[in-house]
């Protein structure tokens, strides 16, 4: 990992080590990385998976896609000073006027890896994540300071592997923290605005429907009726069907099976991505990843009384999912599965732990319980450490399916998952 900055910007190494001593904090593994200096305009990150260079003055042209190196990742920051309180300015309706003038810091980033450019300005508390991406606050720091001290929470959040909308955001947030703490409470965030989502993407007044959140500890994902019938006749309270052809000739007669056991065991089930099937059958509820919240239609669901769990894989996403209030919150994937093609790295302990405390910050924030559940490549071998990041549910499939004895391995995940999910309470 290479790390080449411009000499006016040699003095941010000092910085950078800080902010990796608060990650390290965390349990994050700081990587190993050489900082040099150069008397380019540029800062060149050379990761194993990415090569980023980063202009953080300028250019002021919008065609900046001139990258030294065609394999690279180009983004231009642009850390702007000026005042945000003359009154008829565009401006002027962010500004606190309770408050005395300050000037604020505007940054402008350009990405392959996005749509469109992306604008940061920090006037007020939004953050519009569509076309382009704008979040609003204002600065407290000297604009200099800001600068110094954003650029190096973005640098190492990008070292360590964050996506860079989650490397924006958290980013961000660190700028109304202390020097030595990383950002967890919701009110530090910026919000999503959901109009650039979509036109027509559904806020519902209300949450969706609570979940019994006693039921919840060991989630099976399942593809098929057997298997849901086998584990609810031993017990097994809480589960889904997923089922990956959408072609299968015998789907709806799945899901409406499976509704019935549901019903008959009362025991909640739910049905993952066919949401139009599952209103006709009244099912418990419906489960849906990312990519089909705008596809779905959230306002039937609502107004069906089905519960909602969504997928997440990243902060950016909690925010999304959290706007329509879901039933729980999925986090993953945790570790490597080969059970789905999935589009994002796995999370691990440490954020799987930072997004749970997140969450639990959104539900005091909401004053309303959020269950989560942790799904991705858990089994035996690691649902103690999973169940110590504070989750409320593990999602298994190969632990039960590919058991030599499922009966066997669904008392041994519940029962040491309860065991380990106790002793995690007693020590917190």
């Amino acid at each position: 990992m290479f790390l080449e900055l411009p000499v006016q910007y040699k003095h941010i190494a000092e910085l950078i080590q800080d902010v990796f001593v608060i990650a390290s904090g965390e349990g994050f593994t700081v990587p190993e990385y050489q900082i040099q200096v150069s008397d380019l305009a540029l800062i060149n990150l050379n990761l194993p998976d990415n090569h980023y260079e980063l202009y953080p003055d300028g250019p002021d042209q919008e065609n900046i896609y001139h990258s030294v190196s065609d394999s690279a990742e180009v983004i231009v920051l642009r850390y702007l000073d000026h005042p945000v309180c003359d009154e008829g300015s565009d401006d002027y309706r962010f500004s606190d006027h309770s408050k005395p003038a300050r000037h604020a810091v505007m940054i402008d980033v350009f990405s392959q890896a996005l749509p469109g450019k992306i604008s940061e300005q920090w006037y007020s508390h939004q953050i519009n994540l569509a076309g382009s991406l704008i979040s609003r606050i204002e600065v407290l720091q000297s604009p200099d300071e800001f600068k110094n001290y954003h650029l190096s929470w973005f640098l190492v959040l990008l070292m360590l592997d964050f996506p860079l909308v989650d490397a924006l955001i958290l980013a961000r947030a660190a700028m109304n923290v202390s020097r030595e703490t990383w950002p967890k409470e919701v009110h530090l965030f910026p919000k999503i605005d959901a109009i650039d989502l979509s036109s027509s993407f559904f806020i519902p007044e209300t949450p969706f429907p609570s979940i019994n959140q006693s039921l919840l500890n060991l989630y099976p994902v399942m593809g098929d009726s057997e298997w849901i019938k086998k584990l609810l006749e031993l017990g097994v309270k809480t589960i889904q069907l997923r089922i990956k052809d959408e072609h299968r000739s015998d789907l709806i007669k799945q899901i409406r099976e499976v509704v019935s056991l549901g019903q008959a065991s009362d025991s909640q089930v739910f049905i993952n991505d066919y949401w139009k099937i599952a209103i006709d059958e009244n099912a418990f509820g419906i489960h849906l990843g990312q990519e089909d919240l705008l596809a779905a239609d959230l306002k039937s669901i609502h107004a069906a009384g089905l519960r909602l769990g969504v997928s997440t894989h990243s902060y950016q996403e909690i925010l999304t999912a959290e706007l329509i209030k879901p039933s729980y919150i999925a986090l993953g994937h945790i570790f490597p599965t080969s059970t789905k093609q999935m589009p994002s790295k796995p999370q691990g302990l440490v954020r799987l732990r930072l997004y749970q405390q997140f969450i639990n910050s959104l539900s005091d924030y909401e004053k309303r319980m959020i269950p989560t559940v942790a799904i991705g490549g858990i089994d035996l071998t690691n649902l103690s450490n999973v169940a110590a990041q504070g989750v409320d549910s593990i999602a298994v499939v190969r632990a039960i399916t590919d058991a030599d004895d499922y009966v066997d391995a669904v008392t041994k995940i519940q029962t040491d998952f309860n065991l380990s999910k106790r002793v995690n309470h007693v020590e917190i």
